[in-house]
């Protein structure tokens, strides 16, 4: 397993590459946008990269997957709107505006016997939800599964994950 410095360097390296891929290659449409999930796959130790956009009827559209389970992703009821439940990681998110980190241990006891469930059927230890802004208001997530617990502790590991969020974000703006 890597240290926190090649952690951090081999995933501000990843940053980059993305943020030249997101420039240059818009013309691309969906491929870019599933060529960054495949690159954050290849990140360890994140198992599956998805974006998921809001839709007005309280659902998300997964415009891109990548990763092992991704599979679940196509069974799985994704909702957004509070009529989904308060105590939905992905709810809160999107209304706090803030990144919510999910993880096994507490999965239950914080979210519920569905997202732990979530969490198992993709075999993730942990989960970044980072929201993606369009004037100022959440219009989707970038989600990385992680296969390590406690994956999202390191600062500089989630300054990295916003800045691609960001990245994303004006990707989908114009």
């Amino acid at each position: 397993m890597p240290n926190d410095y090649d952690s951090n360097y081999s995933l501000m390296s990843l940053t980059l590459e993305i943020s030249s891929c997101l420039l240059i290659n818009k013309k691309y449409g969906t491929s870019i946008i599933q060529l960054i999930c495949n690159k954050l796959i290849s990140q360890y130790p994140y198992k599956m990269a998805w974006i998921g956009l809001l839709e007005s009827d309280g659902s998300i559209h997964i415009e891109s997957v990548a990763g092992e389970t991704a599979a679940y992703l196509n069974k799985e009821e994704l909702r957004w709107d509070t009529a989904a439940n308060l105590r939905n990681p992905l709810v809160t998110c999107i209304l706090k505006q803030k990144p919510v980190c999910l993880e096994i241990k507490s999965a239950d006891e914080q979210f519920g016997k569905k997202w732990d469930d979530f969490l198992i059927n993709t075999h993730s230890n942990s989960l970044l939800l980072q929201p993606l802004f369009n004037d100022s208001k959440c219009m989707g997530l970038l989600c990385i599964h992680s296969k390590l617990s406690e994956s999202f502790l390191n600062k500089t590991e989630c300054a990295l994950l916003a800045m691609i969020a960001q990245h994303l974000s004006c990707y989908y703006e114009s």
